[in-house]
């Protein structure tokens, strides 16, 4: 269904709380590569995807940033990777083996 989509959207407020959360959808939406309009929090700087449009959280940057990602193409980060869940046991696995 997500592949469907033309632009993602994860709008977060802009708080503490949110500044330090894991943006799970935009993972899922960057493994398709889809362009997505993200408030800038800290994670999502952070990641540094390049299917993202950053947005403050208000009505006009959120549009702004809709125009500009429907104008993307579709990019999949080369990073994430990292976040495939074979990756991730196999790292588990290494660290729980002492072999890291």
């Amino acid at each position: 269904m997500l592949d469907a989509f033309d632009v993602g959207l994860c709008i977060y407020e802009k708080t503490p709380m949110d500044d330090a959360r894991s943006p799970m959808r935009l993972i899922a939406y960057s493994a398709l590569g889809l362009p997505t309009v993200a408030t800038n929090i800290e994670e999502i700087k952070r990641l540094d995807f390049p299917n993202v449009v950053t947005v403050e959280p208000n009505g006009g940057s959120i549009a702004n940033g809709i125009r500009e990602a429907a104008q993307m193409r579709r990019q999949r980060p080369s990073t994430i990777k990292d976040f495939d869940v074979e990756y991730l046991a196999q790292r588990y696995e290494e660290v729980l083996s002492g072999n890291v």
